[in-house]
Formats: structure tokens, C-alpha cells, sequence
């Protein structure tokens, strides 16, 4: 039977617990980016909840536009509201 050579298991735990720093990192980084989404996201929602200029008397964006319409002010940047 052979010796285990201490250096190989070494290098075997060693190889091991890179792997799993990667991993944390992967996972850290995924987890970085779904807060920034979400971010984005409560951002957007904020802003359509609300109507520029306080010409909407008491309504959000979301009750007084069709989606449509919020999706067209979106992609004009126009900031009124009908």
C-alpha cells in the first residue's frame, strides 16, 4: 500500500477551497446584481406612481395613461401628463 503524500492531499484541499472561493464570488456578485435590479425597478415604479407637474389631480401614471401611452413616454422622455 502506498503513503499518502501530504503534499497532494494538500494540493487536493487547496484546489478544493479555490472552487468554493469562486463559487462565493459568483454568488456574491449574482446577488450585487439583483439588488441593482431591484433598484432599478423601485425606481420605474416610483416614477409611474407619480405624475410631473401635479397636473393629474390625485392620479398615479398608471390609472390616468394606458400602458401604451406610458410605454410612448418612455420612449420620448416626455414627462406630462394628459
Amino acid at each position: 500500500m502506498e503513503k499518502a503524500n501530504p503534499g497532494r492531499l494538500y494540493a487536493a484541499f487547496e484546489d478544493d477551497r479555490k472552487g468554493e472561493r469562486a463559487r462565493e464570488a459568483e454568488h456574491e456578485k449574482l446577488i450585487n446584481e439583483l439588488y441593482a435590479e431591484i433598484g432599478r425597478l423601485s425606481a420605474q415604479l416610483s416614477w409611474l406612481n407619480t405624475c410631473p407637474g401635479g397636473r393629474c389631480q390625485g392620479k398615479n401614471l398608471a390609472s390616468n395613461l394606458s400602458r401604451a401611452e406610458r410605454l410612448e413616454m418612455l420612449e420620448k422622455g416626455t414627462q406630462t401628463c394628459r
